[in-house]
């Protein structure tokens, strides 16, 4: 990559591209739905991978709950957020290369954040858990707001004036590189959940990998500039 191209923010997507939550999702929305309307398997049908936590409560709302979808979309959101931390202790799991390559951006003095379609809650307690926290300087996340590209919108305008294609969105799905196309990013796109290296590289993402072990070497230092710097 040219030089003139390094970025200088990186924002990173939390589920299968950071970590791995064991399930803790599908088994906290699975236990509301069977409790109030004995359904069983809510989320077959679902999509949840690059889907955001608003949009996946909204969906099995509507589909299980008939009439009362909008009267009980606000427990299903409340139960779900105050169960979370409970389930996600002992789940979640640390994906391949990720704190070396975190390591590497913090010792070059790249300012790190988060985008993710977790409720805050959700995004703070996953980065808790697994000692990410300190790693990051901000967070959007579907609290902000459900849509993954405004999430990426909001991101790109905190950094302004700095121009949207010196900022690398780091992800695991299609929808990432979506989202940071449709906002001008660049994109590393892992290929660590459902999604093949194949299938990420014809979405276009600048960079697709099987994980991020790789990024955590010297070898990929020349993509990256602190900003007001100089790449090397």
């Amino acid at each position: 990559m040219p030089q003139e191209t390094a970025f200088q923010i990186v924002l990173f997507d939390i589920d299968g591209t950071l970590l791995m939550a064991g399930g803790a999702g599908r088994a906290t929305i699975d236990g509301i739905l069977y409790e109030h309307y004995g359904v069983r398997e809510s989320l077959a049908g679902v999509r949840l991978h690059g889907n955001t936590d608003p949009l996946i409560l909204e969906e099995v709302a509507r589909l299980h709950t008939g009439p009362d979808a909008e009267a009980f979309l606000p427990v299903l959101r409340r139960e779900f957020l105050a169960r979370m931390p409970a389930a996600l202790e002992g789940r979640c799991t640390l994906l391949p290369g990720v704190t070396d390559f975190l390591d590497r951006l913090r010792a070059r003095r790249i300012p790190l954040g988060v985008v993710t379609g977790n409720y805050l809650e959700c995004a703070t307690a996953k980065l808790a858990l697994t000692g990410l926290s300190a790693y990051f300087d901000f967070l959007v996340t579907a609290t902000d707001t459900p849509l993954r590209a405004d999430m990426m919108r909001l991101a790109v305008t905190r950094f302004a004036p700095l121009p949207a294609h010196r900022i690398l969105y780091v992800g695991d799905t299609p929808w990432d590189v979506q989202a940071a196309r449709a906002s001008g990013c660049g994109s590393l796109a892992v290929a660590t959940s459902l999604y093949s290296s194949q299938a990420l590289h014809l979405e276009g993402a600048t960079w697709v990998a099987s994980s991020l072990r790789p990024f955590g070497t010297g070898r990929w230092d020349f993509a990256f500039a602190a900003p007001g710097g100089d790449a090397p």
